[in-house]
């Protein structure tokens, strides 16, 4: 009996020209993807897109080729966006097909989260582009709780692509106080949610959920080309840090997890947690088990020397 992927490569490679279903293909896909994975399942795509792409295609082979483009990139792909590259390459005969899949999405994610709302909130979110817009009209426990638990939900309960571009607006409030950190929607959203002390747990189950995936935050404000990446769930392990210093623990796990000293705004978020926290003995733990990894690293950069020398401060203090 056939594998799944077995089926799955065999079903694309000999029926692309007569027009594939869609339907059956995603089930196909999504099956072989629980057998032998998801790399498995995008390495099949890759040989695929050599083959199909710049050929004329039925309309249902170009709809099957962006879906194959999301799952490579829901995947986790390495490389060249595919979602870039597959869909300019579609376009060039179909260009009828990306546009649909840009504005509205794949159409797979749960309606619950492709659209939701109430009064003082709107929440929308696109799992071709990535983006998540959160546009708030009223402020308060309520709808800033709700925004936060809605990233933990699409992250745990769906397969949307970690790569978030979350854009949020209509708040006023202050940002996480990191010099370096882009003043951005997301960065309010965290300080509001942390200064309301029942939704701070809700922060926490999101920083820890979104922990579980390497993947850095899409927003162009939050790039490699600006020197300013973040690790998903940063933004909010940052806000939890600087303002909660009962929160710790998930900062030291976050710490950990990030690989920070490949990293600049980890180690400007230290930096501005010893200036906050002073020499109390959560910031002396925490930075003891930062410098712990930095010595392990072998990284010797500025911002790590600034601690160093902060620790010694410390200790002849209490000297």
């Amino acid at each position: 009996m056939k594998s799944n992927l077995a089926d799955f490569c065999t079903t694309l490679m000999t029926k692309w020209r007569s027009g594939l279903d869609v339907a059956s293909m995603l089930a196909l896909a999504d099956a072989a993807t629980t057998d032998a994975g998801g790399d498995a399942v995008s390495f099949v795509l890759d040989e695929w897109f050599d083959q199909v792409l710049g050929a004329q295609l039925p309309e249902s082979t170009a709809e099957f080729a962006c879906h194959g483009a999301v799952l490579q990139l829901k995947n986790g792909y390495c490389g060249e966006n595919p979602v870039e590259r597959v869909f300019t390459a579609v376009a060039a005969t179909n260009p009828d097909v990306p546009p649909r899949f840009l504005e509205t999405g794949t159409g797979r994610l749960p309606q619950e989260f492709q659209a939701v709302g109430f009064d003082g909130l709107s929440i929308s979110a696109n799992d071709v582009t990535g983006v998540i817009s959160i546009d708030f009209t009223v402020e308060n426990g309520q709808t800033v709780r709700f925004a936060v638990e809605f990233l933990e939900r699409i992250l745990r309960d769906t397969d949307f692509p970690r790569e978030l571009n979350i854009q949020v607006t209509g708040l006023t409030g202050d940002y996480v106080p990191i010099p370096e950190l882009p003043k951005i929607g997301m960065s309010q959203l965290f300080m509001s949610a942390v200064s309301y002390l029942p939704v701070r747990v809700s922060v926490v189950r999101y920083a820890r959920e979104a922990m579980k995936y390497d993947f850095f935050y899409g927003c162009p404000e939050l790039s490699y080309e600006t020197g300013k990446n973040i690790q998903l769930g940063g933004v909010a392990v940052f806000a939890l840090g600087l303002t909660a210093l009962g929160e710790t623990d998930v900062v030291g796990e976050y710490m950990v997890s990030s690989g920070l000293w490949e990293q600049d705004m980890e180690l400007y978020f230290l930096r501005c947690f010893v200036h906050i926290h002073g020499g109390t003995l959560a910031a002396v733990l925490l930075v003891d088990q930062c410098l712990q990894q930095a010595e392990l690293a072998r990284c010797n950069s500025s911002v790590v020397a600034e601690l160093r020398a902060w620790r010694l401060t410390v200790d002849k203090r209490r000297d």
